[in-house]
């Protein structure tokens, strides 16, 4: 990830891979996915500036994206999406929960995600992963099918 520093027009980089970066809704804080623990793993940081990392996943985590309050975060980890809710403890300074697992699916059976704005619709593309054209299921009501 390089954020340029627009005061003195140069470009702050960082050693490790990063990928994947998703700006708060508010935007005062960035996500993304790094290796900087020999592992790709999501990580939380404020934004502009950097400051604090803050590591979300726990076991691997690829792919995060924002509910729309900015207060709840979802990547997936290995055949799962998972959860995280994040609040602000002062300036500059975050608090998330631990990882929740939202959804298990079948080994290697995940191709593709999206969460609506509210956070409470997803739309998972599954399928074989040699299949040619993923198959779409929609799933409503889950925080009912939860227990929620």
């Amino acid at each position: 990830i390089v954020e340029l520093d627009f005061l003195t027009n140069t470009p702050r980089t960082s050693e490790f891979n990063e990928s994947d970066p998703t700006i708060s809704p508010d935007g005062r804080r960035v996500a993304f996915v790094s290796d900087s623990s020999d592992r790709y793993e999501v990580y939380l940081m404020s934004f502009p500036g950097g400051g604090e990392l803050l590591q979300l996943s726990m076991d691997g985590g690829s792919n995060p994206r924002w509910n729309s309050s900015g207060q709840e975060l979802f990547f997936e980890s290995s055949d799962a999406i998972l959860s995280v809710s994040i609040a602000a403890d002062g300036p500059g300074h975050v608090r998330a929960e631990p990882p929740e697992v939202l959804f298990r699916l079948a080994k290697n059976a995940l191709q593709g995600w999206r969460v609506a704005q509210d956070g409470q619709r997803f739309l998972i593309a599954l399928g074989n992963p040699q299949d040619a054209r993923p198959a779409y299921d929609v799933l409503v009501g889950w925080p009912q099918m939860l227990g929620n």
